[in-house]
């Protein structure tokens, strides 16, 4: 079966330029050109500024979603939504109510010392409806396109070949001092989560507010949240960019999908997603539409890395062992990059590289016997470095080892490599590099003794990749 959805954030409708218009009223037509019908549509939040949800601006925003739904050939119930921070109106009432939940004095965006309260299900009623008109010129809208009443709780929607959770990230937003305190990981949301099951229905999550938006304490949680309820593909808006994020405290590398929204101003990033997938294959192709400014119309993007002639394409991950269509493209891309890693080995007298798991086994005895010096070599050495207790790790092995005086990390330039993380979707080892710097910052280093010491080189145009070598004795 083939399922077919849009999505959309960040529609803004105060702006009103000229160019904003051109491109929404593009956006339509490109839709019915293209022929992007869509079984649903997701809408990612901020479908107004600032909090100004007048009836007027209710009525244009509505009547132009109506028009998206029929340029799709989509039906109303089929449509989703979430809301933005700018969906709601912004009191001291509110920050009131907001700082008993996050503690946070909004008058000097200082953290208190009082415990904060959990989000239950009280809290949502009180969020939602204890501070009056906070989310009212948003519920209209909402019953406007959908005809149901916004409860403003986070929800599992269950269809004939899918499932959407829709994630209400704006349910502490609303100030200055949104970014890195807002929170969703609670009993409500992890009793949506029991409703999904590992079937073969595509899982989709959805929220105005990315992970990176969310406390740091809680993103791990979050990220592991939806890994453990079989969630294949998240997608976000409020950055106003363009991006793949992968979640890394997931074993499956968890994508999250962000676009910007059809408007024109400093720094938004006018785009679309257009998703169809494949039940019988899983595979998932993600098509993202751009506004270009000099033709003034939308086309598939041919500017970001991550999208080959516009499209990211993938087994879902939670299929991939059980998908007889996995081993096709993406082993024929691999064998031609075995072929080209083997000559490589050659010109150097290297008889072979040993398998990745005999590898790590012979890497992590080496690091726990070690004396000495010791050096790593690696594109990114993310895995390496992950703080997660499992077998890649050689982060507790490093810590655990007081023998070890010196480390030399050689952070290489993926050049010869670089090429085949194109299966990976654009998620290349420079964009992973900041993973494994944070963890020798803040959790290798300040383990350290007096008499040991850990040096980092990062070596241009060095074509090396997961190696370890010790002192011999």
């Amino acid at each position: 079966m083939i399922v077919k959805w849009l999505d959309f954030s960040d529609l803004h409708f105060e702006y009103t330029n000229v160019d904003t218009v051109n491109i929404r009223d593009n956006l339509l037509s490109t839709i019915s050109d293209k022929e992007l019908d869509a079984d649903f549509i997701l809408m990612c939040g901020d479908f107004f500024y600032q909090g100004k949800t007048d009836e007027s601006r209710i009525k244009a925003c509505g009547d132009y979603i109506h028009k998206i739904i029929s340029s799709a050939g989509c039906d109303k119930s089929s449509v989703y939504m979430t809301p933005g921070n700018h969906d709601l109106v912004r009191s001291n009432e509110r920050n009131h109510l907001l700082s008993y939940y996050t503690n946070i004095n909004y008058e000097t965006g200082k953290k208190k010392t009082e415990v904060e309260h959990e989000l239950d299900a009280n809290a949502f009623k009180n969020l939602n409806n204890g501070s009056p008109d906070s989310f009212l010129g948003y519920a209209k809208l909402y019953k406007k396109i959908t005809g149901k009443v916004f409860k403003g709780n986070h929800e599992c929607i269950e269809k004939d070949s899918y499932r959407i959770l829709n994630i209400n990230t704006s349910i502490l937003a609303g100030s200055a001092y949104d970014e890195g305190n807002l929170s969703v990981y609670c009993g409500p949301l992890l009793e949506e989560c029991k409703k999904i099951k590992n079937d073969d229905k595509i899982n989709i999550a959805f929220m105005h507010h990315g992970v990176e938006f969310l406390k740091k304490t809680e993103r791990r949680k979050f990220e592991q949240l939806m890994e453990s309820h079989y969630i294949d593909i998240v997608f976000s808006g409020h950055s106003h960019d363009i991006g793949i994020r992968t979640y890394d405290h997931t074993g499956n590398r968890m994508r999250q999908f962000t676009c910007g929204g059809p408007l024109k101003d400093g720094y938004n990033k006018p785009s679309f997603y257009y998703c169809i997938y494949d039940s019988d294959t899983h595979e998932l192709k993600c098509y993202l539409y751009t506004y270009n400014d000099e033709i003034q119309d939308w086309n598939l993007a041919n500017t970001e890395r991550a999208f080959k002639d516009g499209k990211c394409s993938f087994i879902l991950p939670r299929f991939q062992k059980k998908s007889k269509y996995f081993d096709t493209t993406r082993d024929r891309e691999l064998d031609g990059r075995k072929n080209l890693q083997d000559d490589y080995l050659k010109q150097f007298g290297i008889v072979a590289a040993l398998p990745l798991k005999e590898f790590i086994r012979k890497r992590n005895v080496m690091i726990q016997n070690a004396k000495g010096n010791i050096i790593l070599a690696g594109q990114s050495l993310e895995n390496a470095f992950d703080i997660r207790e499992d077998n890649e790790s050689i982060v507790n092995s490093i810590k655990h080892n007081k023998n070890i005086k010196n480390i030399d990390i050689f952070l290489t330039d993926p050049i010869m490599f670089d090429s085949a993380t194109e299966v990976e979707v654009g998620d290349t080892p420079i964009s992973r590099i900041g993973t494994t710097m944070h963890t020798i910052l803040y959790d290798i280093y300040k383990e350290l003794e007096k008499d040991q010491s850990i040096n980092i080189y990062f070596i241009p145009l060095v074509q090396l990749d997961h190696m370890v070598f010790v002192d011999d004795e």
